[in-house]
């Protein structure tokens, strides 16, 4: 059995071996031990004992951490054998920057694993004549051309669709050696048919994702040499040494290291698993275990009307959730996103799951969701000639639905839901927050915000209908131009949506 261990593990030989203390780590030799000085840590195996052991006590190891001892085993006593094995594929669960093989924060279990979406879109790198600029985005992603299906990371963009994964080798491997292999499996897999593929990451660091010159030499590196492989459950994958000596590196405390990057191929869960051999014999093991998702699983997402056709008139006045997060938000707060004019279904999902995406990488672990409405299509915005103002109607009647979803969430998560919306959605926003204004007046009831903060992005909306020291539209026209976004109360005075 592999019995996989954190740090150091001290086992006290027995007294025919002079009854010397030894400590053993994966990536150091088997040393003898201060006595005086030994932090008893066997009795933390009993942890992740498999279910009916218990009581377990070492009494003897060697170098490849193959101990010897007593456990009660379904409550009798018997002989055991385990295989010690430190973590030695490390990824950054808790998202705080610093990937660490000894973190506990950064550890998975069966029960606690580390989710991460599949690279199932599709990014584009497009050279436009009018601003003489090349620029990245997401283009309506078919089947066949996903990220994922190929081996080929076009722009970089497609970049933060990839994680980093480090592994640190065995004490005594040698990656120019052919005695040595290490291997990659899915194993103990719980659902689906997970499925990544591994590459070889420039740096350890999250430069790949923070800097331009970086994503850059990240991807050309990966445009000329092939990755390390597509990982599943049917097969070990074997690393060869030929590819292996390039990989690992010597770190500052003498182990071997690997620096890597894994996109998700396949949804499913499992444990992604690393294991070291030594002229064909078993040394040592790590896993970690993931969960693979399609990107719409890990958001919620309410309509009033997940089409570009509807007419204003069939607009609902309450939205429909048609889409639930899979996953369980480790934190209290809850973000919404609205998109704006001038978007198909599929790109207001890519505009949502992009910025998801973004936020995530900052270590975001909250909870979101997107809010669509029906906002009208063409390829060009001035034609038809309506298609704005029909846009803008349709806008402020997809108001009522949103406002229902805020005060839900608001139920669920008071004082913690954020909201942003960009262009012609701040049309949706503002009116929802006027409606709910109006409705808690009429109701007598005192007037509470909907939200914790509200980020308008290009909104298009005028700036004094939230701050009323800003210049009007009447006072910088001499036309009567009616100011519908706020109300006059009794006494002249103004409601601002704010």
């Amino acid at each position: 059995m592999i019995y996989p261990i954190e740090g150091e593990v001290y086992v006290n030989r027995a007294s025919g071996r002079g009854g010397k203390t030894f400590f053993w780590r994966a990536d150091r030799p088997l040393t003898e031990a201060n006595r005086a000085s030994v932090r008893w840590t066997v009795e933390d195996l009993s942890a992740g004992m498999p279910a009916g052991w218990s009581e377990m006590t070492l009494y003897d190891i060697n170098q490849r951490g193959q101990a010897i001892g007593f456990a009660r085993v379904n409550g009798i006593y018997r002989g055991v054998m385990v295989t010690l094995s430190q973590r030695l594929i490390a990824v950054d669960r808790n998202r705080d920057g610093d990937l660490s093989f000894s973190d506990s924060e950064d550890e998975t279990r069966p029960d606690k694993p580390f989710t991460f979406w599949l690279n199932d879109d599709q990014d584009e790198a497009a050279f436009q004549t009018v601003d003489q600029l090349t620029e990245e985005d997401d283009v309506k992603p078919k089947p066949s051309s996903l990220d994922y299906k190929d081996t080929v990371v076009k722009c970089n963009r497609d970049l933060e669709d990839f994680l980093r994964i480090h592994l640190k080798a065995p004490a005594g491997f040698d990656p120019a050696s052919r005695q040595w292999q290490m291997r990659l499996i899915f194993a103990e897999i719980k659902s689906g048919k997970p499925r990544v593929r591994i590459w070889q990451a420039r740096e350890e660091g999250l430069g790949y994702l923070e800097s331009e010159s970086a994503a850059t030499s990240q991807r050309e590196y990966m445009n000329s040499e092939y990755p390390l492989g597509m990982i599943h459950s049917d097969g070990e994958k074997p690393i060869l040494p030929t590819r292996a000596k390039r990989i690992f590196q010597r770190a500052e405390d003498g182990s071997w290291r690997a620096n890597l990057l894994m996109e998700g191929a396949g949804e499913g869960e499992g444990a992604l698993t690393v294991r070291f051999y030594r002229e064909g014999g078993l040394v040592a093991e790590s896993k970690f275990y993931l969960r693979l998702l399609p990107m719409e699983k890990l958001y919620d997402h309410w309509t009033v009307g997940d089409t570009d056709d509807i007419p204003w008139q069939d607009i609902p006045s309450e939205a429909t959730r048609i889409g639930s997060a899979e996953i369980q938000a480790e934190e209290p707060g809850y973000i919404i996103f609205v998109h704006g004019w001038r978007l198909k279904p599929w790109e207001r999902r890519a505009f949502a799951e992009t910025a998801y995406k973004r936020l995530w990488h900052q270590g975001y672990k909250g909870g979101y969701g997107i809010y669509s409405w029906p906002t009208e299509y063409s390829n060009n915005p001035a034609i038809p000639p309506q298609n704005f103002n029909r846009s803008d109607r349709k806008a402020l009647l997809s108001a009522s639905g949103l406002l229902g979803v805020l005060e839900e969430l608001n139920q669920q998560k008071p004082k913690q839901v954020r909201l942003f919306a960009h262009s012609m959605g701040n049309v949706v926003v503002s009116e929802a927050l006027r409606l709910g204004k109006l409705k808690a007046w009429a109701e007598g009831r005192e007037v509470k915000p909907l939200l914790h903060t509200y980020v308008t992005s290009q909104a298009a909306v005028s700036s004094h209908s939230y701050d009323p020291s800003r210049t009007t539209l009447q006072e910088i026209s001499d036309k009567n131009i009616p100011n519908v976004l706020f109300c006059l109360l009794e006494g002249g005075q103004r409601c601002y949506v704010s």
